[in-house]
């Protein structure tokens, strides 16, 4: 894997220095920027695996720092990747890009295997072109985060399954951006607020672990709407196996939360939640860490 010099890279990207903080469902990356970015990544290739599937194992997860994993189908028989540790200031963007060592990168057909994430100068962003036909599996710290196919393109970022589906490095780059570390509620609209998976947890009352039975690992996301008086008020799909996503849904409308409170004041709260089957059961952020 080649090197990047993070001074360089910080030089040539002087526009995209001053992105601004990007709007929810909204990359703001112009295309002479994103060619720029993608000029000075480190690129490798994996050979394709023969089961048909992509494994992407993270590490040393910092649990409070947010990742990007973004997959496009490509073209080629190949599977490409591109990764680098991406240093932020609050104020001015983008600060510097690093390559990732090699010492902590491990690859073979069809797998990436990256140890010690938290020791990384910047966040993650990785971004890989590989068949449509492959199945996406990534895992932080032995925990399943999803398993999908491939298809048109899937973005990862934290554990969740985003709407968006960065098409370049500099549009993955852009959705990390827009994520912040915080365990704060951020609103939406008057009374409602969208709740951090930490907040979840600890506003979490009553949780029945949905029950399934398959001969493949599953993936599904949904979105939570939470109610004022904490009871679940309605379940968005966003994606997964129809069986699977039945199973879950049954299960969670049983959940009780405490009210979310916002400066006293009991507000709706959405929050997306994957859940991942593997090994006989299920797990997600949720029913992991009861």
């Amino acid at each position: 894997m080649r090197a990047a010099s993070s001074a360089l890279l910080t030089v040539a990207l002087g526009a995209l220095a001053a992105v601004p903080q990007a709007a929810a469902y909204q990359v703001n990356v112009q295309p002479a920027e994103s060619r720029k970015l993608s000029a000075f990544i480190p690129k490798s290739t994996l050979p394709i695996p023969a089961d048909g599937r992509l494994r992407i194992l993270l590490a040393d997860v910092p649990q409070q720092e947010a990742w990007i994993v973004a997959v496009v189908p490509g073209s080629t028989e190949q599977i490409q990747v591109a990764m680098a540790a991406i240093a932020f200031t609050e104020t001015h963007g983008l600060a510097g890009v690093e390559s990732v060592p090699e010492s902590q990168v491990e690859t073979g057909p069809g797998y990436l295997r990256l140890r010690g994430v938290s020791s990384l100068p910047g966040r993650l962003v990785i971004f890989v072109r590989a068949p449509a036909r492959l199945r996406l599996t990534v895992e932080a710290d032995g925990v399943p985060q999803v398993s999908v196919p491939i298809s048109d393109g899937i973005a990862i970022r934290r554990g969740s399954v985003l709407e968006q589906k960065p098409k370049n490095f500099a549009q993955a780059l852009a959705l990390l951006h827009e994520h912040k570390d915080t365990d704060e509620p951020k609103r939406l609209r008057t009374g409602q607020y969208a709740m951090p998976i930490s907040l979840l947890r600890r506003h979490l009352t009553r949780l029945v672990v949905p029950e399934f039975t398959g001969q493949e690992q599953e993936s599904a996301t949904i979105v939570l709407t939470i109610g004022q008086d904490g009871t679940v008020s309605s379940i968005q799909r966003l994606s997964g196996n129809e069986a699977f996503l039945s199973a879950v849904e049954g299960t969670v409308r049983e959940w009780r939360f405490r009210p979310f409170l916002v400066g006293g004041t009991p507000v709706v709260a959405v929050a997306p939640v994957t859940f991942i089957y593997k090994d006989g059961r299920v797990i997600s952020a949720l029913t992991d860490h009861e």
